[in-house]
């Protein structure tokens, strides 16, 4: 049932595109079927089991999230996009505003006369960030 779920977590995520709340209600209704179906024949010896699995699957949809956000995104992979089709209508400058714009919207950054600045918000995700790097070893 595990295996059936992941599939159906990842099928969804190819489906469903751009369209995030209805990824996020079926998934969550996916997830639900999933502990409903499963946790009906839970044991005392299969509990452990049972919780690392439904653990892994709410990973795993909160990490199809974050990489549906990343593609979204990442100025680098529009302009590619962009360029793919023959639409270069946005440029660098314009896609990193863009960014930016976000990152003061969301209490990650604030404008100084020097520039931009991180806030404590910014500078705790920012630490989050560079943690998590270091656990998962990317550079």
């Amino acid at each position: 049932m595990a295996i059936a779920t992941f599939l159906s977590l990842t099928l969804l995520f190819y489906l469903i595109r751009s369209r995030v709340i209805l990824f996020h209600l079926f998934s969550a209704a996916i997830l639900a079927g999933f502990v409903v179906w499963t946790g009906r024949t839970l044991t005392a010896g299969s509990i452990e089991e049972w919780t690392l699995t439904t653990v892994g699957l709410l990973f795993y949809w909160f990490g199809l999230t974050i990489v549906r956000i990343m593609l979204k995104r990442s100025v680098s992979l529009q302009m590619l996009a962009n360029y793919a089709v023959n639409h270069q209508t946005e440029t660098a400058s314009k896609e990193i505003a863009s960014r930016l714009k976000d990152a003061r919207q969301f209490g990650l950054i604030s404008v100084t006369n020097d520039g931009y600045q991180l806030t404590a918000f910014g500078s705790f995700v920012a630490a989050l960030v560079v943690v998590s790097y270091w656990i998962l070893r990317i550079k």
